[in-house]
């Protein structure tokens, strides 16, 4: 982890949480800007650093980022009534729940909304948002949401399912972690629908495991856990939680979590090891939000479910229940086909299933392979590594 990343955290923790940022080295603006965009808390950091060296040319930028994040926000609310008006109930998932916590509300900004509706409401509220304007990606069967979006209110996902099939089977053992009734929340002077308090808490750990071991977490999920977790800590079942967790073997990460939040961002948490808080914060700078900028990790989640698995028979059923989830791995997108997997042909859009079987039949005879397979790269294996070290797989 670099020092530029490392006062990053800081900054971070002082506008989230509140804390003083403990910046003990010569500040980088440049650098500062470019992890915290990548991390996609800028628009939490901005105003930290402005008090420590001239952020002046950024001034603006920070300032549309945040009016259009209330605008997309307050758009989207208004959307959600609209559906509960044609009597569709839905649950509004992070994103809005969550940044109240913050010490600075309107800075906490999220790229998308997420919302669960009933799975037999599905097609009625597709074409409500059709009529309103939002444009909407049809959902894969074996997919947990629809993607939709609009010019102003950014990006929907409509959930049917908190978690993919997959996820809950490999990553959470099956076991239905979210099951209470919905809650209401106030925002704004409307009353919402989200998750209970319990419900919330596994939603969001098992958000960040389910990132954090695909291609990479982010720090903003650290925060939205950790300040969950203190300002409702009177109302929450630990016992139960911790030995979810435990069961689970998530229970040494969610301590690394912690001990990242004692460290950096100002929680009263026992430190516990410092080299895996190191380690897991290393391997979210590379990563950048959601894994998005990592290399060799494109496997890693079917690698990890896998060694996860103690059954012969449960691996051999594992690559195909995970990749159904993942649809594109065999029927990739046009840009894929053509640079990724080098079927230069496909850019014809008549051939594109052609390129499909073509592929197919490559990975099946085994004629066209990588020069490296990512499971073999360094990157990969120290990252399995670190999952070893921190108890999730043997």
């Amino acid at each position: 982890m670099t020092s530029h990343f490392k006062n990053m955290l800081y900054l971070f923790g002082a506008n989230a949480n509140g804390a003083a940022a403990k910046i003990d080295e010569q500040i980088n603006m440049e650098e500062i800007r470019t992890l915290s965009l990548q991390q996609g808390v800028w628009t939490m950091v901005y105003p930290e650093l402005s008090k420590l060296c001239d952020t002046s040319k950024y001034q603006q930028e920070f300032l549309t980022m945040v009016s259009r994040g209330m605008m997309r926000t307050e758009f989207t609310l208004d959307i959600l009534k609209k559906l509960e008006e044609n009597g569709i109930k839905s649950c509004l998932l992070k994103g809005a729940t969550i940044s109240p916590l913050y010490n600075n509300p309107d800075c906490r900004i999220s790229g998308d909304t997420d919302i669960l509706i009933n799975p037999k409401d599905e097609e009625r509220v597709s074409e409500l948002l059709l009529e309103y304007g939002y444009t909407v990606e049809k959902r894969h069967p074996n997919h947990h949401h629809m993607t939709t979006s609009h010019p102003i209110g950014g990006i929907l996902e409509v959930h049917v399912s908190l978690y993919s099939k997959a996820s809950e089977k490999f990553l959470f053992n099956s076991i239905s972690m979210v099951n209470q009734p919905w809650d209401t929340m106030e925002i704004a002077g409307k009353s919402y629908y989200v998750l209970s308090i319990r419900d919330s808490l596994m939603y969001l750990t098992a958000h960040y495991i389910k990132h954090f071991v695909n291609r990479g977490g982010g720090v903003r999920q650290i925060m939205d856990l950790l300040l969950f977790i203190e300002k409702n800590k009177e109302k929450i079942d630990f016992a139960e939680y911790d030995k979810i967790m435990k069961d689970l073997k998530y229970d040494t990460l969610l301590d690394t979590v912690k001990t990242i939040g004692a460290i950096y961002f100002g929680f009263d948490y026992e430190i516990k090891s410092e080299l895996l808080a190191e380690n897991v914060l290393s391997d979210t700078e590379e990563g950048g939000i959601f894994g998005f900028s990592a290399d060799n990790r494109e496997s890693f989640l079917d690698e990890y479910c896998q060694k996860r698995s103690t059954k012969s028979k449960v691996k051999s059923k594992m690559f195909l229940s995970v990749n159904q989830e993942y649809g594109y791995k065999w029927f990739p997108k046009q840009e894929d086909l053509i640079n990724k997997y080098k079927y230069k042909y496909a850019k014809f859009k008549i051939l594109i299933p052609i390129a499909w079987i073509h592929r197919y039949v490559d990975v099946i005879l085994g004629t066209r392979k990588p020069e490296v397979l990512p499971k073999d790269t360094k990157e990969f294996k120290e990252r399995m590594k670190m999952m070893q070290d921190l108890g999730m797989i043997e």
